[in-house]
């Protein structure tokens, strides 16, 4: 299981990002991976009763060489008791995005909520929400889901959606359901969201006349405490 490469410190502070993420192995299942945004990432590979198993166990640097090798012995032990997937129920991204909700949007305000149901609804369950999360893949969620969006022109909601994507299969990787987050790999390959500048009062005699204004409006209450 890639035993042939043993990490050092000073290699992993020589990993630079490529195009596609890579793997470096330190032996017995641990490995950290680089992705293209030049995240670093700790996991742990094993397959029992041959299925392959992953555990993201954190990124460096906050997690050094030492501690990883700490708690890839940790994981070997619930691993060596044939410890079950706690989410062996979680088979297609409908399923993931599901169990992601309850977990993380609890404190969402209802207008935010709204919104993330809106978003998903109508755009990423009818595209993604039935393959099975060992298909998810950068090009599934570039070619089915954010191009056709694009072409539309809404390219703010292109990237509201790929964020959410994000935040779903980080979720199954904490899991290890997933194997990475895909939408990293994605960095770049939406047309930019257009940035509008509001217009500002920059006179200093208009912006006095508006101060006026705020400080001797009386009418409706609500606004007064807004203002």
């Amino acid at each position: 299981m890639g035993k042939s490469c043993t990490i050092s410190d000073a290699k992993l502070r020589s990993l630079k990002p490529r195009d596609k993420p890579y793997q470096i192995y330190d032996g017995d299942g641990l490995y950290i991976e680089v992705a293209p945004c030049g995240s670093k990432i700790w996991r742990v590979k094993k397959i029992i009763d041959g299925k392959v198993v992953r555990r993201s166990i954190g990124k460096y640097p906050a997690i050094d060489l030492k501690t990883a090798r700490e708690k890839r012995a940790g994981l070997e032990k619930s691993f060596a008791n044939g410890l079950p997937n706690p989410a062996s129920n979680l088979v297609v991204f409908s399923d993931l995005f599901n169990e992601w909700k309850i977990k993380h949007t609890v404190n969402y305000s209802q207008s935010t909520l709204k919104m993330l149901n809106l978003r998903v609804a109508k755009y990423i369950l009818p595209q993604i929400g039935h393959v099975k999360l060992n298909n998810i893949s950068p090009q599934l969620i570039l070619n089915a889901l954010l191009r056709p969006i694009e072409a539309t022109g809404y390219l703010e909601t292109a990237s509201k959606v790929k964020v959410i994507c994000g935040q779903v299969l980080r979720y199954g990787v904490a899991l290890g359901v997933v194997e990475r987050d895909f939408t990293q790999d994605l960095k770049g390959a939406l047309a930019p969201v257009k940035v509008q500048n509001r217009p500002a009062i920059t006179d200093p005699p208009q912006i006095a006349n508006l101060m006026r204004s705020i400080f001797t409006y009386k009418c409706n209450l609500s606004v007064v405490y807004a203002l």
